[in-house]
């Protein structure tokens, strides 16, 4: 596994090659691009979308053999093909395949490590996804400790967290410690960005203005 440019976690996969995926779990189909699809001989029929973190996708469907992740195989997975020429710079000008949505992480645990990089080091630091079988799987104490309750809406995963608002703008000791609660939807597509907030709660907390 590795980040994109983008800061998208790519991992690899196989269906009758090996390529890379996005790795995203606000996505609520898998994609594959034209070249994969054909190259695999995948049946095509149909059409559908797909809701990402940002907007709706659509194209056709493909029925592939298997698809390959790590330990886990799945039979006969349904992909939505999409033109995925030139979306993301891949490592060492590899193609992209396409995207690993939510159904192929209902079948699996997926643990994705992923270490903050260390203050003066000029590398990278190394990500890790392991894709584990929830019969056998035993989560550490810390990742039981982390452990979160997920709401699925419209079959995405969403979390409630707590979280403050920077006062760069010094309007008031109480509006700094200001805790708010809210869902947020579990997208590892969202490359490169912590967190983000919807138009409305943005302009709520007034962000514009406290974080100038």
């Amino acid at each position: 596994a590795c980040r994109g440019e983008g800061g998208h976690i790519l991992v690899k996969a196989k269906t009758s090659s090996e390529d890379w995926y996005v790795l995203d779990t606000a996505s609520t189909g898998m994609a594959i691009s034209t070249s994969v699809a054909d190259g695999a001989n995948m049946e095509s029929f149909g059409s559908m979308s797909i809701v990402g973190v940002a907007a709706s996708l659509e194209g056709r469907l493909r029925s592939g053999r298997e698809l390959v992740f790590g330990d886990l195989t799945v039979s006969e997975p349904i992909f939505m093909e999409q033109n995925l020429d030139g979306a993301l710079r891949m490592p060492n000008g590899e193609r992209l395949g396409g995207v690993l949505g939510c159904p192929i992480l209902a079948h699996a645990i997926v643990r994705v490590h992923a270490p903050l990089r260390i203050p003066g080091s000029r590398d990278a630091p190394k990500i890790a996804v392991y894709v584990c079988d929830p019969e056998s799987y035993s989560p550490s104490p810390e990742v039981e400790r982390a452990w979160q309750p997920v709401v699925l809406i419209d079959g995405v995963p969403y979390v409630e967290l707590t979280y403050t608002i920077a006062n760069d703008g010094f309007q008031g000791v109480t509006e700094m410690t200001t805790e708010r609660k809210g869902l947020f939807k579990l997208a590892l597509g969202t490359g490169g960005v912590g967190a983000v907030l919807t138009k409305r709660v943005a302009d709520d907390a007034d962000v514009a203005n406290r974080t100038r």
